[in-house]
This record gives structure tokens, sequence and C-alpha cells, in this order.
């Protein structure tokens, strides 16, 4: 996770002296400045205004006593940053309702209600989509429609690891050009948790958009579990189901945001589509001009053989991109199955010299 030097500099900066109220032993949730049942990013957004840009009255002192010490200031900002992004858990009272545990001059004047359900957003999108890879190995690109900016975000993205195994996580076009303040990504056993705050003050905001590109995830799909398996934004990874799916809008309102998932499909290595003979998902002029380069100019690496063995005769010759080129141009018949007809599967003649290494499915 990365924290800006800024962090240290404002702890260093910001004193506050504590403020004065009548004691009360009312329950509250530590951390929950919205009173909404909930500690999350939102709470962190909120914390900051009133800490930096709007100094208001506090709806209930006591929950906005993040680390408990009496006092309003940075370091209760950093607390809750730290269970978000972190999972660090806060002091009692929490996750449920509480009296507090110190006895402090703070207060809370509003009743401990138990978590409200926000409604989910249209508008706003988390979305797992596919980008091509060799087979086997599968890398989902993590995007984002928000027709607001946001101060905040956080989600899940999960997997059932039976099936898949995690590798790298890597930051993309539109969160590089955006760089958060504080952002965490968490590698957990059934997927990865991303939190970012994209300002300590709330100064810096994540433009409004669609299909904004955040992240991409590969994964290594087990060749033995066949069939489709999902890979979704969620809000159930970290412990104590502390990870919200949520955007956090300009104006410091949490979002819950619609999902798309995505289910690659998981095939045996040796399935394949005849007529992709270049290895690159599709089915076109191309895959008969590489065909043409293979067997009379320079020997360029076929994928899989089977797959450019367009009539399945068990030998690549002349006839192979012949008959290719009838069935995309002069409506001749398709290549031999499996095909994109007929979908992914196994040579049906096995016997024959031709092998497929890298196999050949969208």
């Amino acid at each position: 996770m990365k924290h800006a030097p800024l962090l240290f500099l404002l702890m260093s900066v910001f004193c506050a002296d504590p403020v004065s109220g009548q004691q009360t032993n009312g329950d509250f949730r530590r951390g929950d400045c919205l009173v909404d049942g909930h500690v999350d990013l939102a709470d962190a957004v909120h914390l900051a205004e009133l800490l930096f840009n709007n100094p208001a009255p506090f709806d209930c002192e006591d929950a906005c006593d993040a680390n408990d010490d009496g006092f309003h200031d940075v370091g209760d900002l950093i607390s809750i940053l730290s269970m978000v992004l972190d999972f660090l858990p806060l002091s009692a009272p929490g996750p449920n309702c509480g009296p507090d545990p110190t006895a402090d001059s703070f207060w809370c004047d509003v009743a401990c209600w138990a978590p409200v359900i926000p409604a989910e957003s249209p508008d706003h999108v988390v979305r797992v989509a596919l980008q091509p890879t060799p087979i086997n190995e599968v890398i989902l690109e993590i995007t984002m429609d928000t027709p607001d900016p946001l101060l905040a975000f956080s989600f899940g993205i999960c997997h059932d690891p039976n099936e898949l195994t995690m590798g790298d996580v890597t930051q993309v076009v539109d969160i590089n050009q955006n760089p958060p303040e504080f952002l965490s990504v968490a590698l957990l056993p059934d997927g990865v948790g991303f939190s970012a705050m994209m300002s300590f003050t709330n100064s810096t905001v994540f433009p409004a958009g669609s299909d904004l590109r955040l992240f991409e995830i590969e994964y290594e799909a087990d060749p033995s579990a066949f069939g489709f398996t999902p890979v979704c934004p969620c809000d159930n990874l970290a412990p104590f189901d502390l990870l919200p799916l949520q955007l956090v809008t300009q104006s410091g309102d949490p979002v819950l945001p619609s999902t798309v998932c995505y289910e690659p499909m998981i095939v045996d290595p040796l399935f394949m589509m005849r007529g992709d003979c270049n290895g690159d998902f599709g089915f076109n002029v191309g895959d008969a001009v590489h065909l043409l380069t293979y067997l009379f100019l320079s020997p360029v690496p076929l994928p899989c053989e089977d797959a450019c063995d367009i009539n399945d005769d068990g030998t690549l010759d002349l006839s192979d991109p012949v008959n290719y080129l009838a069935h995309l141009f002069t409506g001749g018949p398709p290549p031999a199955v499996p095909n994109h007809f007929s979908g992914c599967g196994p040579d049906p003649t096995p016997g024959d010299p031709l092998g497929c290494s890298n196999a050949t499915c969208p």
C-alpha cells in the first residue's frame, strides 16, 4: 500500500483540542462518522471534510473519535483509512453498537442506527472484462463507469480459488493518470481488494467517465476444471466483510455501483477452433495468409497445427488455405469441426501427426 509523505507532514502540522460536550453513555459505532451503520471510505471523506474544509459540528463526536484518544484530528482519519485499506480493527465499540469504554468529553446526539443499505446505481458500474491471452491464462481488466467525479472507491474482485490462481495485478491507464494519494491492493485467497482515497484533504477527484480502465488481473486456469467460472466485483473478501463495494462522490455521498461479471471458459489445452491458424482468436484472411507464409515463405510459428488443418485430412498443404479462402469469400463450406460455428472442442481425428501446443479457444 502507498502512503504519501503528506500523511506524516499533516500529522505534525494539524493538532486539535478536545471538543467539549455533554458526556453520554449512548451507544455508537466507532468510526461511523456518517452514522449510517457502516465504517468505510465515505466516513473518511466526511471526516476529512470536517477537519480540513468545513469545520461543522460532528453528528456523533464519539463515532468520529476513531482512535479513541479524546481528540478529533488527523489520527482519527488515519485509523479509519487503516481499517478500510489494511483491515486493521478500530477500538470498541464495533462493528456493532455499544457504549464508549473510555470516559471522555465526547458525546453522540443521534441514535446508533442499523446499517443503511443503499440502492444500487445503474449509472455507476464496476466491470470485469476479458483481455485476449494464450490458453489457460486469463487477463481480466477492471473498468468503471461513473457520471460523478469520485473522492474515493473500494471494491473486491472475487474468483473461485479451486479453478483460478491469481497472478500479477497491474495498474493501467486511468488509475496511472489519476493516482490516489492512498491506494491499497490486498491480495487474498479468493480475490483481490482495491481501496483508494484520492486526497487526504478531499482536494483531488477521480474524473467522471465511461470504461475508465483501472487494473488488470492475471489468472492461471486449472485445465482440469472444464467449464465457466465467474470473476465478479464483490464486497465479501476482507475479514469481517469490512471492504464495501462503494464509490464516494465529490459531494461525499456513498454509492453502491452496479456490477458486471465475466465468466472465463476453462478448456482442455488440446481444445481448439479450426481456422484460427495464427492464434489471435479471430477467423479471417489473416489466418490463410499465415498458413501460406508457413507453407511457402518461412517457418512462422503455428500455435496449433490442428487449427490450420482446415479440411482435417491430417496434413498441412495448399488445399487448407484454398478451402478457407473459399469459405471466407465465395460461400464455400466452413472448416471441419470444431470451428467457429460448432464452438471449441478436441480434434475428432486425434490419430493424425498434427498437434496443438496452444489451443485456439477465445
